[in-house]
């Protein structure tokens, strides 16, 4: 057997490399000329095969039922984000507020996402947030820190019960349209009395991941 000697085997060395980048070079030139990176074709590929009914959801590139659980959490349910994607909101006419916090739905009123002594809210731009349980209103849920009017004075009240609401009302907060507004309404054919005035959101509720990032519109 002959060895060859150092500069021989730097120079198969040098070859062997050559090879190897002429290869992956011509791999990699097909899809570059396309403007395309292979795994990307292949997600848009996928994409466009879904079934009618059907959303893709880029999360695990796969196509699911609209406005089914499918791959979402508990509570939740598919949409149709603006990019025709497959985006997990809370479940309709329940009163669900989204928590980007843990990417979880809550009712209003309880602990929720929030740190002990919190309870979660809707501010009065729409938005929710923790904040701290008025002394003596308990956050199960079935309670609110409200007033009638601007005159009013906040206080604790029971939901369901008469509250500040004149004889013959009771407070209720309004699932049906997605707004989530505290009203006084007819203990006998449920017309709203008083409440803050707002258009209807039933295709996209105060609160909603949705509404949050712009991904829908209010039903006018």
């Amino acid at each position: 057997m002959v060895l060859a000697n150092a500069d021989e085997i730097r120079f198969i060395i040098m070859k062997l490399f050559d090879v190897s980048s002429v290869l992956i070079l011509c791999c990699l030139v097909p899809s570059i000329i396309a403007g395309r990176h292979p795994r990307r074709s292949r997600l848009s590929s996928r994409r466009t095969s879904c079934a009618a009914g059907e959303v893709y959801y880029a999360s695990d590139d796969g196509c699911y039922a609209l406005h089914q659980r499918g791959p979402c959490r508990m509570n939740q349910q598919l949409y149709e984000g603006h990019r025709k994607e497959g985006l997990c909101d809370c479940l309709p006419d329940l009163g669900l507020v989204y928590s980007e916090s843990d990417d979880r739905c809550y009712a209003l009123n309880i602990q929720g996402p929030c740190r002990n002594g919190h309870w979660w809210i809707l501010k009065d731009n729409g938005h929710p947030a923790c904040q701290k349980v008025p002394r003596g209103c308990p956050a199960d849920g079935h309670h609110v820190f409200w007033r009638i009017s601007d005159a009013g004075k906040h206080q604790c009240w029971r939901l369901g019960s008469q509250g500040p609401c004149p004889e013959g009302k009771t407070l209720s907060r309004d699932h049906s349209n997605g707004s989530l507004q505290l009203s006084c309404k007819s203990v006998n054919n449920n017309v709203v009395l008083y409440h803050i005035a707002h258009a209807p959101y039933r295709d996209c509720p105060i609160g909603s991941r949705r509404n949050r990032n712009s991904q829908c519109r209010p039903a006018w």
